[in-house]
């Protein structure tokens, strides 16, 4: 098995753009029109959330959602500006459905996310549970309950310095089993033959 990979030296690497420090943490989505809909599992949780802790929710897609929010921030899609635009989240997250077409998911953003030192909170659903396999490489929530999405997020939103270890263990797991680099031989091997 060949897993989908991320190129952590040139476009996934964190060295090379500067992480701004806010007051407000971004917690952020990227995703296209046709998975924007698992942002409704995590919008009844954000709703109350932003009553009890600061935050704005960046979303990274071709589609602006149907319902606006005050804490929510549109950003288009743009492939010259995509790794600058996920620098500015000091949380990922990775809401999924548990059904079998989510199931055969390759986790792009969250590999995206780990790979940029970003702390992610992810469905453990499909391969998510694989790529996030220690708690403290992200963390994983039943994809549907809110009391955990929401445990999740008062922790990380919480703990600044929980977010940045998170964040370094997370890019080396994506260095070691999912980079190009760490991949490399696998692919070329196919050629052997």
């Amino acid at each position: 098995i060949i897993p989908t990979s991320v190129d952590t030296d040139n476009l996934h690497n964190p060295s090379g753009y500067s992480k701004l420090e806010k007051y407000i943490p971004i917690i952020g989505w990227t995703g296209t029109h046709s998975t924007i809909q698992h942002l409704n599992i995590l919008w009844p949780v954000l709703d109350k959330l932003i009553r009890e802790l600061p935050f704005v929710f960046h979303i990274i897609s071709d589609e602006f959602p149907k319902e606006a929010r005050d804490y929510v921030r549109y950003i288009p899609w743009n492939k010259a500006n995509e790794i600058e635009d996920l620098m500015k989240f000091d949380i990922g997250v990775m809401p999924l459905k548990d059904n079998e077409w989510e199931k055969g998911k390759c986790g792009f953003k969250l590999l995206q996310y780990m790979a940029l030192e970003i702390p992610s909170i992810a469905s453990s659903v499909g391969v998510n549970s694989e790529i996030i396999n220690q708690s403290e490489l992200g963390i994983l929530v039943h994809h549907d309950d809110p009391e955990e999405w929401k445990r999740a997020f008062r922790e990380l939103l919480s703990v600044s310095k929980l977010r940045k270890e998170m964040g370094t263990k997370a890019r080396n797991r994506i260095i070691e089993k999912y980079s190009v680099l760490a991949n490399k031989d696998k692919v070329l091997g196919l050629f052997d033959h």
